[in-house]
């Protein structure tokens, strides 16, 4: 933050602005670029970086004897999720949690979800369980 200040100030002398609310301005946007929105792992809560993804396995279900198309035009699978780079295949380092009943997930669970595909927007992932607090 004080280098962001000196650097904005440095600046604002050397140009010799009477716009020091848009240099500020621009040198603010600069700055928001920079920044990279972090998603969680849902089984381990660590934060993953951009082209980090979560190991699954999508099985597709038949619905009224289309494959996977509901009412809404949404693809309905379903989903076997294990986890992300830190937590899959299990360590004893990061502890692997089921979203929905708390309980720690063992080196064979995985947890099992529906997933929505859809054509506008962004996917959405529904976690039903694990292996063991939901038996398929």
């Amino acid at each position: 933050m004080v280098v962001v200040v000196v650097v904005l100030l440095l600046t604002m002398l050397r140009f010799r602005k009477d716009d020091y609310q848009g240099l500020a301005n621009s040198m603010a946007k600069k700055q928001r670029s920079q920044f990279a929105v972090l998603k969680p792992c849902p089984l381990c809560g660590t934060l993953l970086q951009k082209g980090q993804t979560v190991k699954s396995k999508v099985i597709e279900i038949a619905i009224n004897g289309k494959h996977g198309q509901n009412k809404l035009g949404v693809k309905e699978s379903m989903a076997h999720v294990f986890g992300c780079p830190f937590c899959w295949p299990a360590s004893d380092q990061t502890a692997r949690q089921c979203p929905a009943c708390k309980g720690k997930l063992g080196a064979e669970d995985y947890v099992i979800a529906r997933y929505f595909e859809k054509d506008v927007g962004r996917n959405h992932l529904h976690v039903l369980g694990c292996t063991r607090c939901r038996k398929s």
